[in-house]
């Protein structure tokens, strides 16, 4: 029996991308990290509604964790998958994130405005070489435009999980 792989995604599915910095000038706060996005993900499974996940881990490279998994199959953080290491490129990585986050959207035809970007970072940028400050800006504020709500956060990591969550929660009971 031949499956169907063309299946059309719902358009109504809200998404959270969640890219964390994992350079070393994230050091120390692995611990908190870890435990406020096991939270999170604690929260919004509870939640009956289904919704997609991307989790990117960054430093100069970018590892995705998750790319648009529905979130009941999400599996909590620990420290053998959350680690510092390497140098800070959050503008580059981010625009390699978003890039292919867009075309696979464009490729699945959707037009979601239910997104959520949230990104933790220190935002000590020391080691981008392709985006700069400015077109990122204006991407970011295409993609508002177009109804993505957008958090960074990196000082008080507890309350900006909590932000998150909360706007993730209200977003999914829209």
């Amino acid at each position: 029996m031949k499956k169907n792989m063309n299946i059309k995604e719902n358009p109504a599915l809200p998404e959270v991308i969640c890219l964390l910095d994992r350079s070393m000038s994230m050091h120390g706060r692995e611990r908190t990290i870890i435990r406020c996005f096991n939270r999170w993900l604690e929260e919004q499974q509870k939640y009956s509604g289904e919704a997609l996940v991307t989790v990117a881990l960054c430093n100069e490279k970018c590892e995705l964790l998750y790319s648009r998994m529905p979130i009941q199959y999400v599996k909590r953080m620990d420290s053998f998958s959350y680690y510092v290491k390497g140098h800070t490129a959050y503008l580059d990585t981010v625009d390699e994130v978003l890039r292919l986050i867009c075309r696979l959207r464009q490729e699945k035809s959707t037009d979601r405005s239910r997104v959520l970007f949230f990104m933790v970072t220190d935002g000590l940028d020391n080691s981008s070489i392709k985006m700069e400050k400015g077109e990122l800006e204006k991407r970011m504020e295409s993609l508002y435009a177009k109804g993505w709500e957008i958090l960074i956060g990196g000082k008080d990591i507890d309350s900006e999980f909590r932000e998150a969550s909360d706007l993730f929660l209200e977003m999914r009971k829209e």
